[in-house]
């Protein structure tokens, strides 16, 4: 093995562990968003029945949560290969045309992700000077979350790109794509493998 392959291999092991730690950070940001959630949420519902009063501010604090929760919820899924998959016909095809697939749709995800980022940062101008009607915040806080986790997606893709791509270079083919990708998946705690 030269020295350059193994340069190569120490900084994707490198990125990998990165994305994984941000993974983590994700999902404990998606966790305490939803939680503070569910306890505003029940608080409003208190004050409101019980007590006659509500909290002004709620209902667009909850909003702002909520999307923090979801997009980064699903930057975390990506990166614990926890999405749902139809394989159905996929699992059909000859292994080859498998890893192609695969290596193309992490293209795909990863150009996605970055029209995203990078739309929702064309439109951070105008989202500056909008504001919200209860905080009177600018609604570019809104599209935050999904600018953040758009990148992160399009980084994790990229990983998956280029460890297939060197995993597939470097000894025999797995059995299916689902081999590879459970090969390459960054977060393992949801199966109980740390």
């Amino acid at each position: 093995m030269t020295s350059a392959v193994a340069a190569d291999r120490t900084a994707l092991a490198r990125f990998g562990r990165g994305l994984a730690w941000l993974g983590r950070v994700e999902l404990g940001l998606a966790v305490a968003a939803f939680a503070f959630v569910a306890t505003l949420t029940m608080v409003q519902v208190t004050l409101r029945y019980g007590f006659g009063g509500a909290l002004w501010w709620a209902q667009e604090v909850s909003q702002l949560a909520m999307l923090a929760a979801y997009f980064f919820g699903i930057a975390y899924v990506y990166k614990a290969n926890q999405d749902v998959l139809i394989q159905f016909v996929v699992q059909r095809l000859p292994a080859a045309l498998q890893f192609g697939l695969y290596l193309a749709i992490q293209v795909l995800i990863a150009a996605f992700c970055l029209l995203v980022a990078a739309q929702g940062l064309l439109l951070a101008p105008s989202q500056l000077n909008f504001r919200t009607y209860i905080l009177n915040i600018p609604k570019f806080y809104s599209t935050l979350p999904l600018i953040l986790a758009s990148l992160s997606m399009a980084a994790t893709a990229i990983h998956y790109a280029l460890a297939a791509r060197a995993r597939l270079a470097r000894a025999p083919r797995p059995a299916g794509v689902d081999a590879l990708e459970a090969e390459l998946t960054l977060l393992r705690e949801t199966e109980g493998q740390a």
